[in-house]
């Protein structure tokens, strides 16, 4: 009994489907193309919106670190000053008690 059933049969079919999904991923692309294009796009402005802010960021804070870095030196200037300044104080009451 031979119904015509063969392998070659089972691999047109398969073929054929993979075809069809084929064509149906790309007829898919093709209707979603322009959105996911927009979507693409607005993600690229959002990304450069926070590489501006980030830049933006970092140049305040080489800013405040500088600021820093100066108050930093002023601060040890006037410590040292109001250690001399103690220093000659005492001296002074020194010399008056003795």
């Amino acid at each position: 009994m031979d119904i015509g059933f063969s392998f070659d049969w089972i691999f047109i079919v398969m073929s054929l489907g993979c075809v069809f999904f084929l064509l149906q991923i790309l007829l898919d692309y093709n209707r979603n193309r322009e959105q996911i294009r927009k979507e693409l796009q607005q993600i690229e402005e959002i990304r450069s919106r926070h590489d501006e802010e980030i830049k933006k960021f970092e140049r305040l804070i080489e800013e405040a670190t500088s600021k820093g870095a100066l108050l930093d030196s002023e601060l040890e200037k006037l410590e040292k000053k109001h250690k001399e300044l103690e220093v000659a104080l005492n001296t002074l009451d020194g010399n008056g008690k003795g």
